[in-house]
This record gives structure tokens, sequence and C-alpha cells, in this order.
């Protein structure tokens, strides 16, 4: 199963676990360094998602809606998972952060389900969950084949993307979409500075204040806040 090449060096604190779990299938630009924190850029912008996170949840705590509440509790679990990815940098914690992904990403699209009609309220946890499982299954069969499982996200994004577009036709919709507007547009900037960095176009594997998936992280948590703007937005039961 160990297709990709260990980013640790013999004797640092992650190479034995990694050798023994596998690595990630991607290597960022950042210098992996022999720490327990392996990328500590990376690692720390993560920081971005907890403190979103928390806002959000004070923010949600008086409101009637549990799917407003939750929002701001797994934002900060995306964060930690990813926080924890970038630490240790192998493929179990590479398996985490996708698996926080998908809980973000799947709450969303549970929503907007419900906003559709396409489900009712007592099928909404079965549809969450069962999608949570189902893509984290196919992020290791994918991985066991070195496929890029980052396509995954993707496709998640798209049904994200088609059940706004169906709410709105439908007109359940708030009065303005200015917040997913935003929260749009951060997250293209920050998907911009990713990419640059795991293709190389920018690359400065040591210096700390231009670490392209470390910019995407600090866009990403101003994507969630505004993301969870446009959902309070919303008449939610």
């Amino acid at each position: 199963m160990n297709h990709f090449s260990n980013p640790h060096s013999v004797g640092c604190p992650w190479h034995s676990f990694t050798e023994k779990v596998g690595a990630p299938n991607i290597k960022w630009c950042e210098e992996t360094i022999c720490s327990i924190v392996s990328e500590p850029i990376n690692t720390w912008t993560n920081l971005s998602y907890l403190l979103v996170g928390v806002i959000v949840f004070i923010m949600a705590k008086n409101t009637g809606s549990s799917d407003k509440k939750w929002f701001g509790p797994i934002v900060f679990i995306m964060g930690a998972c990813s926080f924890f990815y970038h630490m240790s940098n192998n493929y179990i914690s590479q398996l985490f952060d996708f698996i926080g992904m998908y809980f973000m990403l799947f709450w969303i699209f549970m929503i907007n389900s419900r906003r559709a009609g396409w489900i009712s309220k007592s099928q909404k946890y079965i549809l969450y969950w069962s999608l949570c499982i189902v893509f984290t299954a196919l992020v290791h069969f994918m991985y066991t084949r070195a496929l890029p499982f980052q396509n995954l996200v993707v496709l998640a994004a798209l049904m994200i993307f088609t059940s706004e577009v169906y709410c709105y036709r439908k007109g359940n919709r708030p009065e303005t979409y200015k917040f997913l507007m935003l929260a749009t547009i951060f997250i293209i900037i920050g998907e911009v500075f990713s990419l640059m960095d795991l293709y190389r176009v920018i690359c400065l594997s040591d210096y700390p204040l231009l670490q392209g998936h470390g910019i995407w992280h600090l866009f990403g948590g101003l994507s969630m806040f505004y993301a969870y703007k446009h959902l309070h937005a919303l008449e939610l039961e």
C-alpha cells in the first residue's frame, strides 16, 4: 500500500509511524522538518478554522436550529483534523483530514437537501452519515490504487453547488446572496493559492510567509465564516 515516499527522514518523530501506515499521496511545498510539528505553517494556519468554529458556535447558540448550532463545532473538527494531518504528515492523518472536510461539506449538502425537499427531517442524518462513510471508504479504496482521491472533494462541492442552484430556482433562498458570494470568492482565492503550491508555481519551501496551502487555510476560515452567515439567513428548523 506504500505507493508514496515517506516525507520524514529516518529518526524523525513521525518516520516510523508513516512507514507503518503509509505516506500521504501528495507533498505540499513547505519543507517537512524533523519535529513533532512537521509542517509548521501548514499546521498553525489551521487555527483560523478553530477560531471561526468557536465564533460561529457562539453566534449560533441562541438560534432554534440544530443545523446552525452544529456548524461551528463541525468547522472546528475540520480544522483540528487538518491540524493533525499537517503536523504528522502521513496517510492516517490525511484520511482524518478528509473525514473532517466531509463532515463539513455534507452537513451543508444535507441542509440543502432538506431545503430542496429531497429528503424529510427524519432522513437527514441517514443521508449525512451515509455520504460521510461512503466517501471515506472511497478515499481508502483510491489510495490503495494510487488514484487522486482529492477529486472526491470536487465532487462533493459540485453536489453542494447543484443543490444550491435547485433551492434558488425553487424559491427557498435568503433575501440576499452576498454572504454566499463572499464565501465562494474566499474559497476560490484560497484554492488558487493551494493549487499554485501543489504544482510548484510558487514554492519557497522554507519561507514562512509564502506557503500557498497555508494561505488556503486562512481564506478557507474566512469562507466558513461567511458560509455560516449564509446559513444563518435561511429559515431552518
